[in-house]
């Protein structure tokens, strides 16, 4: 019994061996025999077991890895801007698509505060909601906020903060996503501007001139000063239209415009209301003869032929003047009055013609 197991012969130690009972040698020899397979087995399923557990090990670390890379590709490839920002507001990490949308480097962005890159007048936009983040009030928000790209360019975007939690401990990042919107607010913009100005001549339109007389009364009515309202039209337009073309009119239209608009004061209105039909709105003026002053730049812009697809064509036009408070006090009522006293202008072979005290009423 050389090789007897260990454990086996501590137990059998106090034991005579020629005391035992006939064949017990040969148990005794069977139970070492299965010890030593025990130990052997023991042995091999261990080693299996700490092969498994670094197999395990290596297969987590590589799905881990695998998963990283993921999000490391999902998040650069994500067609919006992504960023994880500080507590502080410093940018920890950003994508490629922030990167384009400011114009700037991964490396120029990472470190720099989110809000530094904030348009002035937006930079306190999203501040009080940015506390609120911080004091758990809420879990996230949703702001439209402009930004300045690299070049002073102005960004539109629509923002988005989300705040990660680490343990239930104070938030250690912000996930900011940005929705580049510039090319909406441009568009948006545009329609208003078409909604409120004339297409043809970029003056204000109708709608917009209510808005401005609307407030110019006020004004006047605070001031107790007068305002000038004037309607005029261009005298046989239709002739420019039938001899020249309609596209030489829309360019007599746009010389109008521009000749009126170079005629008068910063603080009047020039509008066309449509067709050949202008106004001007004055305000300003403290008294009837200081507003009468200014009227009588209309008749200027006229003087010189215009020179409209290469010819020059002599215009005239007929205009209508109606006064706050004498003639009416409401933009449909002033309206009348000079149109009244457009069509006697026009009976009377052009130029301009105020209307009648006498034939106001109370607008």
């Amino acid at each position: 019994m050389d090789s007897k197991h260990s454990l086996l012969m501590r137990q059998l130690k106090e034991l005579n061996s020629d005391d035992l009972p006939p064949g017990w040698l040969a148990f005794v020899e069977a139970v070492n025999r299965a010890y030593h397979q025990f130990d052997d087995d023991r042995m091999l399923l261990e080693r299996a077991m700490e092969l498994s557990s670094q197999e395990l090990l290596q297969a987590n670390a590589e799905r881990l890895a695998a998963s990283e890379n993921r999000f490391l590709t999902t998040f650069d490839q994500a067609a919006v801007g992504l960023a994880h920002v500080a507590p502080g507001g410093q940018l920890l990490l950003v994508n490629r698509r922030l990167c384009e949308m400011f114009g700037y480097t991964e490396s120029e962005l990472r470190g720099r505060r989110i809000g530094d890159l904030a348009m002035p007048e937006d930079a306190s936009s999203s501040r009080e909601l940015e506390s609120r983040l911080r004091l758990r009030e809420i879990g996230e928000f949703v702001v439209q906020k402009r930004y300045l790209r690299r070049d002073g360019s102005p960004l539109w975007v629509n923002l988005k903060v989300v705040r990660v939690d680490a343990r239930g401990q104070e938030s250690e990042y912000d996930i900011a996503v940005l929705e580049d919107i510039t090319a909406r607010k441009q568009f948006e913009v545009e329609l208003q501007r078409l909604a409120r100005y004339d297409a043809l001549c970029g003056l204000p339109n109708r709608l917009m001139l209510q808005d401005r007389l609307r407030d110019g009364l006020a004004r006047a009515r605070r001031g107790s000063v007068p305002l000038g309202f004037i309607l005029l039209d261009i005298d046989r337009f239709k002739e420019v239209n039938d001899t020249h073309g309609h596209l030489a009119g829309d360019e007599l239209l746009v010389e109008v415009a521009s000749r009126l608009s170079s005629s008068f004061r910063d603080t009047d209105t020039v509008a066309r209301l449509g067709g050949d039909e202008f106004t001007v709105l004055l305000e300003g003026c403290e008294s009837v003869d200081e507003l009468s002053a200014v009227v009588g730049r209309l008749p200027r812009a006229f003087h010189r032929p215009f020179v409209i697809a290469g010819r020059s064509i002599p215009v005239t036009m007929s205009a209508g003047v109606s006064l706050f408070p004498h003639d009416g006090q409401s933009f449909e009522r002033l309206l009348d009055c000079a149109d009244m006293a457009m069509y006697r202008a026009k009976r009377e072979g052009g130029g301009v013609r105020y209307f009648a005290p006498s034939q106001a009423a109370s607008g």
